[in-house]
């Protein structure tokens, strides 16, 4: 009787070490879980930041070249020629563009290149459009 003592508290506590096993495991589950669910859940807040953020820079970006097109379309009438008013708004361009440098302290620089070609292409289709 003894030995069927022995050989059943032995298995009692491998069942009890079985169950905290199990237990560490549900335990572990459900963190990963959870912490799987807010990474899911912060990852899509992102996306949608983000997709308010192009909207808002592609609507600027609209306003910016109206603005362009806007200058570029009076000073045809005040009698400036295209190219004088192309390097007017370059220099709106490098302006803008060094302003976010000072501000910032951040490289913008090869955008504002690219800024600086938007504009001329934009005034010099203003002009197009005037004539």
């Amino acid at each position: 009787m003894n030995r069927t003592t022995n050989g059943q508290t032995a298995l009692d506590a491998t069942r009890e070490m079985l169950h905290a096993k199990a237990s560490a495991a549900r335990d572990r589950a459900i963190a990963l879980a959870t912490r799987a669910l807010l990474a899911q859940e912060e990852a899509a807040q992102a996306v949608q930041t983000i997709h308010t953020q192009i909207t808002s820079a592609r609507h600027l970006r609209d306003e910016m070249r109206s603005a362009v097109a806007s200058h570029a379309r009076t000073m045809c009438e005040l009698g400036y020629t295209c190219m004088q008013t192309v390097v007017i708004a370059e220099e709106l361009a490098d302006t803008a563009t060094r302003q976010i440098v000072i501000e910032t302290g951040s490289g913008v620089w090869p955008r504002g290149t690219a800024l600086r070609s938007e504009f001329a292409e934009w005034t010099v289709e203003a002009y197009r459009q005037s004539a």
